[in-house]
């Protein structure tokens, strides 16, 4: 059996050991001001255009339509090791998972999918995200095969669906670290 967490695990872990084994990933800690613009956190990010959606409203639709459900949403499973929660708004997904004594994190925003845990200090950041596969886990025989528990809730707190500040994310393909804030999803 399929099991929803591992599977975006791996996913993820495959996607970044193929574009390492193509280009060394390094992160740049020491991001030169030339690089960068101060936010009003007075933390940096990297210059970088924003990523165009593509048929993300499609994924987000589909999702909705395999769970027969519309308007916010809050899923739960729990499996032998693994547990976590999705909570879908508008054309948002974040989800929270735990697995071995590890959080694990997991946004969709704008076709790109952030991903990161507590304990690392670096994140994920894969864009065109529906384009190329890396929401897979969202079709309707991983809904189904994992036995999620969803329901329609009134609201869910935005702040769900925000980036921790104390991260960098990198995005394999680019390289460079592409972002240490919230970059006001």
């Amino acid at each position: 059996m399929k099991t929803f967490i591992p599977a975006i695990i791996a996913l993820v872990f495959i996607v970044y050991l193929a574009v390492a084994g193509i280009r060394q990933v390094r992160v740049w800690t020491n991001i030169t001001r030339n690089n960068a613009v101060q936010t009003n956190s007075n933390q940096e990010i990297i210059n970088s255009p924003s990523p165009t959606p593509t048929d993300q409203r499609s994924i987000i639709t589909k999702l909705k339509e395999s769970l027969k459900l519309s308007g916010n949403i809050i899923c739960e499973w729990k499996q032998e090791q693994s547990t976590g929660t999705l909570y879908l708004k508008g054309e948002k997904i974040s989800i929270t998972s735990k697995l071995n004594d590890e959080n694990y994190h997991y946004l969709l925003d704008n076709n790109c999918l952030w991903t990161w845990t507590d304990k690392e200090s670096t994140g994920i950041k894969l864009c065109e995200a529906a384009d190329n596969g890396y929401l897979q886990f969202l079709d309707e025989e991983s809904i189904n095969e994992n036995n999620l528990s969803c329901q329609e809730i009134e609201e869910i707190d935005p702040s769900i669906f925000n980036l921790p500040a104390n991260k960098t994310f990198v995005n394999p393909f680019d390289q460079a670290p592409v972002a240490t804030s919230n970059p006001g999803l």
